[in-house]
């Protein structure tokens, strides 16, 4: 699959699905429909089928680049081995890149949506997702959502993709024990539709978002995030890693071994909300056991990439671009 980064309706990730479902195959979404998939491969990425692939950057297989020195080049592994692994999960630092070319995955069935239940359960969804992630194959995903919109009483999901049927899928999911829910939106669906699960919104609004990767989900950390008063973020989403993440990568990212993710989430209305939202989902993550490592994707503004790479990538990363680069053409929104 060729994705071009300067057609932006060819290069979203649900047209890229699209052209991929009508042949039977997926590339790696993520939970957005409009995220360009250019810049998801270079960040690395984390799709929905992650735990079962690994990361996005894993299957690109060429690529095309401007070199700062203005030369148009085709990059693959045997073409220029180190230039390869720096763009792949290591950013643009060394070239403009203009195309990508993906590796495809068959994918014959599959099956997803947002299961939800009113803010009472949501101590009971915590324990169920963290007893599910806990032994779920790699083929199943399962996201926990914890949501405060504004006006609207608390709400608690899981949101679910599964790489095979939805009567395989119930069998998996195992909720029988938890109450009835408001809205059970599972189903057989089109991988193109991938990106309607999570309902995140598709038109630009202010917001602030941290995100980290937890050490574990004890009992202890459940009961933060399930009794959490006030609460930390308008939403609170807990992904599973695991899988295919914890493997070796030949990308700058490397092995992903953290289990889970948290991200925080607020819409920021009005220059002085910012500072409460910060320290609000600062108080939550003070009391959550996390590594202190970033992903690419998810980085803010006053993240270092030195939170990143472990350091022997880091300093390959930065050896690449003063060699390929060393009149600093390129920049970046987090320098090397």
């Amino acid at each position: 699959m060729r994705s071009d980064s300067t057609a932006p309706t060819r290069s979203s990730a649900s047209q890229a699905l699209r052209d991929a479902a009508a042949a039977g195959f997926t590339a790696l979404a993520g939970s957005s429909p409009i995220v360009n998939v250019v810049a998801l491969a270079l960040g690395g990425g984390r799709s929905w089928f992650g735990r079962k692939y690994g990361w996005v950057a894993d299957f690109i297989r060429a690529l095309e680049v401007v070199t700062p020195q203005g030369e148009h080049r085709r990059v693959t592994e045997e073409s220029d081995a180190e230039l390869f692994w720096a763009l792949r999960g290591g950013g643009g630092h060394a070239a403009v890149v203009t195309l990508v070319e993906l590796q495809l995955h068959e994918a014959a069935q599959f099956a997803g949506g947002r299961i939800m239940w009113s803010g009472e359960h949501t101590a009971a969804v915590v324990d169920a997702f963290a007893s599910l992630t806990r032994d779920a194959p790699d083929e199943l995903t399962i996201w926990l959502e914890i949501l405060n919109f504004p006006g609207a009483p608390t709400f608690v999901a899981l949101d679910v993709a599964y790489l095979g049927s939805n009567t395989e899928l119930r069998e998996l999911l195992r909720l029988d024990a938890l109450p009835a829910p408001l809205r059970d939106g599972v189903r057989d669906m089109p991988l193109a539709d991938i990106g309607t699960i999570a309902d995140e919104p598709t038109d630009p609004s202010p917001g602030i978002t941290q995100v980290e990767l937890l050490r574990t989900l004890e009992p202890d950390v459940r009961e933060t995030l399930a009794s959490a008063s006030p609460p930390p973020a308008m939403i609170v989403q807990v992904r599973p890693l695991g899988g295919a993440f914890a493997a070796p990568s030949n990308t700058p990212l490397g092995a992903l071994t953290e289990p889970y993710l948290i991200s925080l989430f607020s819409s920021r209305r009005g220059a002085d909300a910012a500072a409460a939202i910060q320290e609000s989902h600062a108080r939550l993550v003070a009391q959550l056991p996390v590594t202190g490592r970033k992903v690419p994707t998810f980085l803010q503004g006053g993240d270092s990439l030195d939170s990143v790479y472990d350091g022997e990538a880091l300093e390959r990363l930065r050896r690449i671009v003063e060699q390929r680069d060393p009149q600093a053409l390129i920049r970046t929104e987090h320098a090397l």
